[in-house]
Formats: C-alpha cells, structure tokens, sequence
C-alpha cells in the first residue's frame, strides 16, 4: 500500500511538474508573440509616417532587418531565455539561503565571485552589445544587396553581370561572417573567464572546507554537502552568465528598433492644422526654397550618404484652377522637388506653397494628400487583384467605378483578355504586365480618385510610341477640369500645357506657353531642337481636334462604329449617300474633314464634321457643318432620328443651309449614329430660331419697339 502510494505522488507531483512546465512555456510563448506583434506594428505604423527625408537615406534592406531579425531576437529572449533566467535565479537564491542556513562564512566565501563577476560581465557585455549591433547592420547591408539583385535581376541577367553581382553579395557575406565570428569569440572568452572564475571560488571554498575539517568545525559529511551545494549553485550561475551574451544581443536589437520609433518625422501635423475643405486648384508657390538634408544621426552602417543641397531658389509661380502647367529642364533642374512639395512629402525650407491662397500646412496631411493624385514614371503595383490595384485610390469603389476608370484610361480591353480579368492576381510589382499596361491602370487609379489637383511625373517615358499613345489618349482625358503639373520631355504632352516653367540649377529661366518659348533663343528651344532636330511651326507640329479621347480602343470598344466616324473619306461617301442622295446630284461634298468630338457619358459620342458642297454645274462651293450623334445600338439612333430630329426638319423650310441636302436629317445604320445639318439639333431645337436672321430681327423689333426702346 505504501508503494502504491508513493507511486502515485510521484505520478501526480511529476504530472503537476509538467502542467506547470508547459503553462509557463505557452504564457511565456503568448507574451513573446503579443510583445513582436505590437512591436512590428508599432514599427510599421512609424515608418508610414516618416517622412521622404528619412526613407531617401535609408537602405531598404536594414529597415527589413529591423522589423524581422531584430524583433525576432526579442521574441526569441521572451520566450527561449527568460525562463531560464528567472528559474536559474530562483535555484540561485535558494542554494544561497541554504548556504547562509547552514554556515554564513562558507557563504561569504562563496559570493566573493558575484563582485568579481559583475566586473567580468559589465567588460564583456559593452564589448558583446557592440559587436552585436554591428553585425545585424552587416545583416542588414546584405539584405539590403539580396532585395537589390531580386529588383533588378531583368538588368542582371541582360547584362550577363551575375559574377559580378555575386562578387558583391561576397563582400557584404565576408563582413557579415567576419562580424559573427567577432561577436562568437567574444561570447566564447566570456564564458572561459566565468568557467575560470567558478573553478576559483569553487577551489577556495573546497580549501575553507578542508581547513574547518582539520580544526574539526565540521564533519566529512559536512564537507561533501557544501561541496554539491556550491557545484548547484554555480550551475544556475553559468546559466545566467549564459543569458548574460544573449542579454547583450537583445539589447542591441532593442536598440535598433528604439532608433527607428525614437525617429520624429520632419514632416507632421501642426497642433492646429484643420481639415482641408474642397480644393478649387489654386495652386500658388511664394518664394520658396529648398535644400535637402544631410544624413540623419540614426546609428548604423546603411545610410545613403548625402550632403546638404540646395535644390530650389526662390522659386515663384501660380496655375489658376483647372489650368495645366509643365515643368520643364534637364536632371537636377529642380523638377521632381517641387511636385514633393505639394503633397508635403517635404516642406519648403523657407517660402511658402499655397493652395486657393492658403498655406498647405494648415492642413492636416491626410487631408492635403486626399485631394491630390499621382501618376509617376515608375509605377507601383501591388500584390492582389487588378480591381484592388485600381481601387487603391478609393476604398469605397464599387465594381462599376472600376470599369468605368479602367474606360477612361484605355485599360478596359487588355484587363479582359486577363485569366480572369478584373479578378486576375497580379504579381510582385505587376511583373506580368508591360509597361504602358501597369501605366494605364496607375491612370484608372488616378480617375477613380477623381482629386482636383494631379500631379503627372514622366507618366510616357520608356513606353513604346503605341503604349505612349493610349497613355496620353488617357491622359488628356483625366487632366480635364484638374488642375495640373506635368514633368515630362515628351513634347506631345508639354505642349498643350497652358503654361510651361523651364528650371535650371533649381532656379526659373524661363515662363511662357510652348510656341512662346520656342520663339525665344533659350533652354526650352534647345531641347526642343535636341528632340526634333529643328522648331516646327504650329502647322507641322498638327492638329490635336483628332487627338481626342474617342480615338481611344476603350470607347472603340464600347462605340464599335467610333472608328468609322473619324475616317474623312469614309465619312464623306456616307453622308454624299444618305443627306444629299441621288436626287439632288447637282451637288456634290467635296471634302469631309471631322471636326470636335466630345463624350456624354449617358448619351453617347457627339461629332462634327465641316464639308464643302460643289455645284455640278456652277462650281460654286458651299460650307456646311453636320452635327453627328452616335448611341450603342442602331436602334436607339433611329428613335432618336424620328422622335428628337424629323420634327424640327419643317422649321427649316427654305434656309439656304439645307438647300444642297435632300436629307436635312438622316440614320445611318452602319454606324448607329444620327446626322443631321446645322442648326438642326435634337438637343437644342431653339437653335433653328436663333440662328435665323430674318425671325431674330423681327423679335428684337418688337421687344426693343420701333424707337428702340425696351417696352415697359
């Protein structure tokens, strides 16, 4: 009975051991990953809000150190050493109360080592936590070259430059492995000098022991029971003295981390910044300065290293609401510094940048950056859907704002030729889509924002010219009614700008519009001529009426007939066919050229088109405008013809407008689309009376009275 019963206590006891093992392993776990989750949080919230000055100097690499590797290192502390720590501890204090118990002076003796060993220790740990924190900067250099090569293997591989890529990566591996081994002799001489410092208190209390023996204060079994007790006192001890390296390393990492959330962003909210109220677009920039700043004091080897430069000098212009302004001139002119202002990515170092007459730092940043879309050179796609990617710009987007924005911006057709169209999962950086088609979404993600105010930062350089085409087919588009700034050297967007600034050295040389700067022996002439090879007249250069949105493949694709409707000769056998006819063959259109086009979203595409009319016997000519209205289907353009046009053909009885048409109004069913000539318009059927002088002149008798007087 009594065997059974010592069976089961041991059972039980050993049972309650392993329960309370494994309970504090899984708290222990629970507070490590609670303490990496808030850390990395915290960590990424932070480096959202710093600001540009920082992630310019910063290598991406050592950033990513930090939030894996060095939080990683803390939560391996937490969960690995910690409970050692504490539980060596506890063995610690109860051997030492033993100790004291049973003979104070063997005791004394025995903790002459503590004072001994926290000089060891303080030396070591300096040393450890150094070498430590040097070698996850190491880590981080060599992240920072494997996230390099991953982003630019398209280079590497078309360059054959692998050796010499690898011959890198070898150096930063070198002083990567050369700072791990410093830090493993460092721990490695630790842990000798604790080990040489146990043998020593354990021989001087061994020789107390033996020398109270001779004297007969104590016995032999006495001397065997202080000799376990100081081998199990010190087995904790170099546990801990163990942790101690270990303790040294996290600090490092702790630091590394505190660097980055100590960091204060150079750009943030004033204490009485105010949401900012619907922006009209006035954009105004006074006096403004700019210089970059130095490198940061942030500690470690993986600074971009930079003096401080001056990149604008008082600068000073305005762009009126809706209006579209380029920024012209050679690298380093000082361009891309001032789109960066605008959104407050920086702020001026002395002057001020206003929008509609106040100065943008009186806003809120979120507030700012919500009126304010961008559309830049490299563009950024990220992991997830093409309608996410598009979305991006507004969270509460439905599937329809989506569409409509991927239209407009010339996207609509390559998405649904996509696997899966919207829904395809796009990969790394959009690695599956060409260039002009990762553009054109990165253009739907700027409409759908639909902000007043756009920035367009080299939106076509290193597009192919069919890409370049559709992306400024939807540019166009998307600058209407925004105000806008344009870096560009793509002459075909510049151009039209309403005005240009040229920048040189961070300075304004030159204002105008293009043909204004063109006339001018200056830096925009020069690149012009670089481009062109001479200046060309506003002639040359071409009319831009046909270079409108509805050449676009998108409303191609949604006005099948759009095509048709641009083609002149085309256009113009149509309408000899259905307006004039063959019963009036005395005339003859001898020129169709369409004029402007525009785009009603619930209506469909409106056109003009200028003709001239030859008599057959005469030669005499006539102009004539046709007004064109083409719908989705041919059927809504035949209502349209018999419901909104027919009525208003009698009120043109016996103008001389209509006299070479047997048609005035027509349908052609090929196209879908209505004609009929001016004034006659479905839309506005006053027209026909405003435009006739004999009805306007009788009107205007009989409201003004015969002495021209208004009657009362």
């Amino acid at each position: 009975m009594t065997v059974l019963l010592l069976t089961i206590t041991i059972v039980v006891m050993a049972m309650i051991n392993s329960l309370g093992d494994s309970m504090a392993e899984i708290f222990l776990a629970r507070v490590g990953q609670m303490l990496s989750y808030n850390l990395r949080t915290a960590l990424y919230k932070h480096l959202q809000r710093l600001s540009l000055a920082f992630h310019d100097q910063r290598r991406t690499g050592d950033i990513l150190t930090r939030i894996t590797g060095d939080v990683d290192e803390v939560e391996d502390f937490v969960i690995g050493s910690l409970s050692d720590i504490v539980g060596s501890l506890l063995i610690l204090a109860g051997t030492l109360a033993v100790l004291f118990y049973t003979s104070w002076q063997i005791a004394l003796l025995a903790l002459v080592i503590v004072p001994m060993m926290a000089v060891v220790s303080n030396y070591f740990s300096k040393r450890i936590k150094k070498a430590a924190k040097t070698q996850r900067a190491c880590e981080g250099e060599l992240a920072s070259a494997s996230q390099e090569m991953l982003a630019s293997i398209r280079v590497i591989q078309t360059y054959s430059r692998g050796d010499y890529e690898l011959n890198r990566f070898a150096e930063h591996n070198q002083k990567n492995m050369a700072a791990a081994f410093r830090l493993a002799v460092l721990q490695a001489r630790f842990s000798w000098v604790v080990s040489v410092s146990q043998s020593l208190a354990t021989s001087g209390t061994v020789w107390l022991c033996l020398w109270l023996l001779d004297y007969g204060a104590i016995t032999i079994g006495t001397l065997v029971f202080f000799t376990r007790l100081i081998e199990k006192m010190f087995k904790p001890t170099r546990k801990i003295i163990k942790e101690w390296n270990t303790i040294a390393k996290v600090y490092a990492s702790v630091e590394r981390i505190g660097e980055l959330l100590d960091r204060k962003p150079t750009v943030s909210d004033s204490p009485n910044a105010l949401p900012a109220p619907v922006f009209r677009g006035h954009i105004q920039f006074h006096k403004v300065d700019f210089f970059y700043p130095a490198n940061s004091d942030l500690s470690g080897d993986n600074t971009v290293r930079h003096q401080e430069r001056q990149a604008l000098t008082d600068v000073n212009f305005a762009v009126a609401p809706g209006d579209v302004m380029a920024l012209v001139g050679h690298t380093g002119a000082g361009k891309s510094t001032i789109i960066q202002l605008l959104p407050r990515l920086y702020d001026p170092t002395s002057g001020r940048v206003l929008i509609d007459g106040a100065d943008i730092r009186n806003f809120t940043l979120e507030s700012l950056r919500d009126q304010i879309s961008v559309v830049l050179q490299e563009t950024t796609l990220f992991t997830g859907s093409v309608a996410d990617n598009i979305a991006y710009g507004r969270t509460d987007a439905t599937r329809e704002d989506i569409i409509q924005a991927a239209i407009q911006a010339n996207a609509h057709g390559f998405i649904e030729k996509l696997p899966n169209g919207y829904d395809t999962v796009l990969g790394e950086r959009g690695a599956s889509l060409s260039g002009g088609q990762k553009q054109r979404i990165a253009i739907a993600r700027a409409f759908i924002r639909n902000t007043p105010i756009l920035i367009l930062d080299e939106p076509t350089t290193g597009l192919d010219a069919e890409s370049a085409e559709l992306v400024l087919l939807a540019l166009r588009l998307l600058m209407r009614g925004k105000t806008t700034i344009i870096i560009s050297h793509d002459f075909k967007l510049v151009r039209h700008a309403d005005n240009i600034v040229v920048l040189k050295e961070g300075k304004i040389k030159q204002t105008g519009t293009h043909r204004q700067l063109l006339e001018q022996d200056g830096i925009y002439a020069n690149l012009y001529i670089k481009q062109f090879g001479e200046i060309k007249s506003a002639e040359e250069e071409g009319d831009n009426s046909l270079y409108d949105l509805l050449q676009s493949p998108e409303f191609r694709h949604r006005w099948s007939t759009i095509g048709t409707a641009f083609d002149g000769d085309v256009m113009q056998s149509y309408l000899q066919n259905v307006m004039v006819g063959a019963a009036n063959a005395q005339y003859r259109i001898v020129r169709c050229k369409p004029g402007k086009a525009s785009f009603l979203a619930e209506e469909g595409c409106v056109l003009r088109y200028s003709l001239q009319l030859e008599h057959a016997e005469s030669k005499e000519r006539q102009a004539a405008l046709v007004l064109a209205r083409i719908f989705a289907t041919a059927e809504e353009a035949e209502i349209y013809v018999r419901q909104r046009l027919n009525p208003l053909v009698a009120q043109m009885r016996g103008r001389p407008e209509i006299v070479p048409f047997a048609h005035p109004v027509a349908f052609i069913d090929d196209l879908n689309m209505a004609v009929s000539v001016f004034p006659i318009d479905g839309e506005l059927p006053a027209l026909i009376a405003s435009t006739d002088h004999q009805q306007m002149t009788e009107f205007f008798q009989k409201a003004l009275g015969d002495d021209g007087d208004m009657p009362m």
